[in-house]
């Protein structure tokens, strides 16, 4: 059953030798990012945040580094690769492998706030 966890999170950059960084936002309580650590919750977020999961869809960590207007932009690591996905208002993303798919959904964006699901599912 799906846990519904409320994360208002503070957006941060930090300028490192030209390129823009996102520093890790804070949660009310690390507890609500770490509820997510099977693959399963929802998070409301304001700006960059790293999610760490449990690796099962092939995906340890969930980096979300932008909260635009009308949709969020993610990136993660597989292996030696980063990945870069920008996902709009009430649309979705998947990562997977042979184990399981991680599906990112991106709810309602509003005013630089965002409701992001994550759901993860065995593969059959």
């Amino acid at each position: 059953m799906p846990r519904t966890v409320l994360a208002v999170l503070a957006a941060a950059a930090v300028l490192a030798g030209g390129a823009a960084l996102a520093a890790p936002a804070l949660a009310q309580s690390p507890r609500d990012v770490a509820a997510c650590h099977d693959g399963t919750c929802t998070l409301t977020v304001t700006g960059p945040v790293e999610i760490p999961l449990d690796g099962r869809a092939g995906v340890g960590v969930l980096n979300i580094v932008d909260v635009g207007p009308g949709s969020v932009t993610f990136t993660t690591r597989r292996g030696p690769g980063v990945g870069l996905v920008t996902v709009a208002e009430n649309g979705s993303t998947r990562f997977g492998n042979n184990r399981a798919t991680l599906t990112v959904h991106v709810g309602e964006v509003t005013g630089g706030t965002a409701r992001v699901a994550l759901r993860t599912a065995a593969r059959r």
